[in-house]
């Protein structure tokens, strides 16, 4: 199913080449030529175990998505990241954003076990966009 005009317009409404929050998480879209690189914070500040840890996951990770693991520009972050072609505008990026989003809430699972399912679960209206929104693209499968 494709987006509708609310999901596309409160999409867009997100800037673009800075971090915006999408469901709690930290998600930034970077233009680039012919497309854009998607890339959500897996940790911030990371430290070396959270790292190694996040290695160890990768190539699992790898072998059923299309993102992979990276650090922002200042290289406080690790995030996973995947670049998209064509994409010009968030609302051209809905569904690699539900995969990506996806792919995050199965690596805090693993990474982090002692997160309770209660904490990762979205509370404000914006949350409940991104909930819907990856109900609509889901449908749509």
């Amino acid at each position: 199913m494709a987006l509708d005009y609310d999901d596309k317009a409160w999409l867009d409404k997100f800037p673009l080449d800075a971090p915006v929050e999408i469901g709690g998480k930290s998600v930034c879209l970077k233009r680039g030529m012919g497309g854009a690189e998607l890339e959500v914070i897996l940790f911030s500040n990371y430290t070396q175990d959270e790292l190694q840890r996040a290695l160890n996951q990768g190539f699992p990770s790898a072998m059923l998505f299309d993102a992979g693991l990276g650090q922002t520009d200042d290289g406080q972050d690790l995030v996973l990241s995947q670049w998209v072609p064509g994409v010009h505008m968030w609302s051209d990026a809905g569904q690699v954003l539900e995969k990506l989003l996806n792919q995050l809430d199965g690596w805090l699972a693993i990474l982090n076990p002692a997160t309770t399912a209660g904490e990762l679960r979205p509370s404000r209206k914006e949350d409940r966009h991104a909930q819907r929104l990856r109900s609509l693209i889901s449908d749509g499968k």
